[in-house]
């Protein structure tokens, strides 16, 4: 059974579920329903919740705790008494930070370590961009797009290729037969001439019949290329976007999250992400942040949400900071998964 989650089927009628793990605030317990967050839900006892509104037969209630991460819940001071609530409230957060942690990481595509490959567990994996170099992946939309119609017009091109074979056999044949009556007439010809010309004309006839026959040939190849690019592919290696580097100007980082999926800022003024630019609803992305030998701060624009305050930028030269972050297509939901310090 999972520490920090618990998952239901909705049945249509229940609209009161248990929490069945521990926390310790209410604050830090989310709701979902069918991935939707549901932030009106209310707290029927210490260990249920009543959602906002009656869930759908078969939709996914997932129910989950959010320690924080970033910050501390206790901050002990010199001279002051330590009392058990404290001292369990502190432990308590690193334990369930840990454990939440440990979870997160269960849900992410791993290795298999008998044969090195990628393991989805038998679950689609969705939100993928359309290919652009060879070795990228291809969703069943792409090639449905791409390869289908390409296809169904190969198939129309063999289909017309085929007709005009045909007819240039028939053609062939017409020349054959114009060819023996010229060689007829060229014996009963006293003058050669004549006869070597009607020759040459039939042999013109053939000619035009093998350039068609060659056309058929190129269309039969291309429509089996094209029934061998709509067959589904398995990758023997793994996926993964290329790393870039975003830069500040006039302590403002543009941030385009189409071309920067996994990407390192190297602090060189003080500086604010700017609003990001070509949201993608449910893409994931991952930022480095490297602090420089002059101590640099940085500020979020709103489009930026926190599970409590905004991470601390590490203060020492070289320390890095790397944030996760998920995108709801408006806004970008950061949470701290290393610091250097």
């Amino acid at each position: 059974m999972a520490n920090s989650y618990v998952s239901y089927t909705a049945d249509g009628a229940t609209q009161t579920f248990t929490v069945t793990f521990p926390y310790i605030n209410t604050d830090h317990v989310e709701a979902y329903v069918d991935g939707v967050e549901d932030e009106s839900f209310t707290w029927a006892t210490s260990s249920t919740i009543t959602l906002s509104a009656l869930p759908d037969n078969g939709a996914v209630i997932r129910i989950v705790r959010v320690t924080p991460k970033a910050t501390r819940l206790v901050d002990f001071e010199a001279g002051n008494t330590m009392s058990e609530d404290n001292l369990d409230t502190d432990s308590q957060q690193n334990f369930f930070a840990m454990q939440e942690t440990l979870e997160d990481l269960e849900d992410l595509i791993e290795l298999d370590p008998d044969d090195d490959e990628f393991d989805a567990e038998s679950k689609n994996i969705k939100n993928v961009l359309d290919p652009t170099e060879a070795q990228h992946a291809a969703t069943k939309n792409y090639i449905d797009v791409t390869f289908v119609s390409d296809l169904a017009t190969a198939v129309a091109a063999a289909e017309a290729a085929q007709a005009a074979a045909e007819t240039a056999e028939t053609n062939a044949e017409t020349a054959e037969t114009n060819a023996e009556t010229a060689e007829t007439g060229a014996e009963a010809a006293e003058d050669g001439c004549d006869a070597d010309l009607v020759l040459t004309n039939a042999d013109v006839v053939l000619t035009n019949a093998d350039v068609v026959l060659t056309n058929a040939d190129v269309a039969t190849i291309a429509a089996t290329i094209a029934t061998h690019m709509a067959t589904q592919n398995e990758y023997s290696k793994k996926q993964s976007f290329d790393e870039t580097a975003i830069t500040s100007t006039a302590n403002a980082v543009a941030w385009d999250l189409d071309s920067n999926q996994v990407t390192v800022h190297t602090l060189t003024e003080n500086t604010t992400f700017s609003a990001p630019t070509n949201h993608d609803a449910g893409a994931q992305y991952r930022l480095t942040i490297i602090q420089e030998a002059t101590e640099r701060t940085v500020s979020w624009n709103a489009a930026y949400e926190w599970e409590g305050d905004a991470p601390i930028i590490p203060s020492t030269d070289g320390d890095m900071i790397i944030i996760v972050f998920d995108d709801d297509g408006t806004v970008l939901r950061g949470k701290t998964f290393y610091t250097e310090a």
